[in-house]
């Protein structure tokens, strides 16, 4: 690979050739000051647009590395404009979409805030970047995927284990999906079957990158005020009016589990925020030989309780969903519709329908994909830890395979590669923008 002048370097296959730029974790975390005229998204030099200029035929591919909200393309995509304009350049634009179930969303609404020079490709390599790329985004102490890696092969997940807990559920925001989900497991009689963490803080502190001076401000830009009174709100006080789809009764019902916040149950020390426990990213070998089933909380499964927007139209691959599959665990996932469908056909996994029902993934409202959830969980609980020791050896074809793809996704080549490739050869999904100039 040819590389250019910081940050672009570039890319070829079949003939198409990319000029490849890199935001990271600095970006990510730097972005939220953007409209404090802080941080603006770099494209080069005129080095750099000097090389674009004389090679027209050669698209620039933006690789943000792992997100998929508007609120963080926006600002890339305007910045490029005005690069594209300063240099009087003409190559189009790439930018990966990550995720699935968005088609809808981003035919009849997203197209319409994009340049024509730009094109979206659905991408799934969210869980690549932050497993490899974003591990330390919290903390140092975060363990790396290569600090482990020896203990994901499935002799050590599936060879004289001992379950002490028949489940183990994690969640850092307190997002209203997984407030409803810590309800169900306490009014069913299920915590005490968990190793759990559920988190209180809404609002991403970034400590490695941000001060705490910039957090006060992004937070008052947004209208959500003393970061420390974020402890008594839960996720619709951080949303504008009308956005989330909830009676009276399902709120005060949701402030009253917020207040619950934090509670953990795990055996070994953490850090109070659970962003900054060790095994955050990164799964931890040795507490999944003593669970049974994870119950995946993925980062979007809003369905029936918001209204438009990505939350409740894109089902968001990321880390949750490979710490069971690297740990040689069966799992119950909560995302949006069409999740298990979606992680069968994009990451090659096998789920779990013949172990217990599976139709709550084909709900459209998460009031009736619940309490199927619900009813799985009881079913097993009914079980004896040895009797789910026989499962998970019954089960043990499907657990080696996750467990093989899951690896061969991580160890692979960058995941972003395999998604170009796709979108050349014409098997992904993608959307070229409607819109002409989008700033004055």
């Amino acid at each position: 690979m040819q590389t250019l002048p910081v940050p672009i370097e570039t890319w070829e296959y079949g003939g198409n050739k990319f000029a490849v730029v890199r935001f990271t974790i600095e970006h990510y975390t730097n972005i939220n000051v953007y409209e404090l005229g802080v941080y603006t998204p770099f494209f080069g030099d005129e080095k750099i647009a000097n090389y674009l200029r004389i090679n027209p035929e050669t698209r620039i591919l933006i690789l943000e590395e792992a997100e998929v909200d508007t609120f963080f393309r926006v600002p890339v995509i305007i910045e490029l404009g005005k690069y594209r304009e300063k240099f009087g350049l003409s190559n189009e634009a790439v930018m990966l979409f990550q995720g699935t179930g968005q088609e809808n969303f981003i035919e009849n609404y997203l197209r319409r805030y994009i340049p024509e020079w730009m094109t979206l490709v659905q991408s799934h390599s969210a869980p690549y970047n932050l497993m490899h790329n974003w591990v330390k985004s919290y903390s140092e102490k975060h363990f790396s995927y290569d600090e482990l890696e020896k203990d994901f092969k499935p002799e050590y997940s599936l060879n004289n284990f001992k379950l002490k807990k028949k489940f183990i559920v994690f969640a850092g925001k307190p997002r209203v999906p997984r407030l409803m989900v810590l309800g169900q497991l306490i009014d069913n009689n299920l915590l005490d079957s968990c190793y759990y963490n559920f988190g209180v803080e809404y609002i991403k502190r970034f400590k490695e990158f941000m001060s705490e001076e910039l957090v006060d401000k992004i937070l008052k830009l947004n209208g959500h005020g003393d970061y420390n009174d974020s402890k008594d709100k839960v996720e619709i006080d951080f949303q504008p009016p009308n956005t989330m789809i909830l009676s009276r009764k399902e709120i005060n019902y949701l402030k009253k589990l917020q207040k619950l916040l934090p509670i953990k149950d795990v055996p070994y020390e953490e850090e109070k925020d659970y962003y900054y426990t060790p095994y955050f990213i990164i799964p931890d070998p040795k507490l999944y030989r003593e669970c049974f089933l994870d119950f995946v909380l993925e980062t979007f499964n809003h369905r029936g309780t918001y209204k438009g927007g990505i939350y409740q139209h894109t089902n968001f691959f990321t880390e949750k969903i490979f710490k069971p599959t690297l740990t040689c665990r069966p799992f119950m996932a909560l995302g949006n519709k069409n999740y298990l469908r979606d992680l069968r056909d994009k990451f090659d996994f096998k789920t779990f329908g013949e172990y217990w029902d599976e139709s709550y993934d084909e709900k459209d409202d998460i009031r009736d994909a619940l309490p199927i959830m619900t009813d799985n969980l009881k079913y097993l609980n009914s079980k004896t830890l040895s009797q789910l020791e026989n499962m998970l050896v019954d089960m043990k074809d499907i657990l080696v395979h996750n467990n093989i793809k899951a690896r061969a996704y991580l160890e692979g080549d960058e995941i972003w590669k395999e998604n170009i490739k796709d979108f050349i050869e014409g098997k992904t999904e993608s959307w070229v923008g409607k819109k002409g100039k989008i700033f004055i």
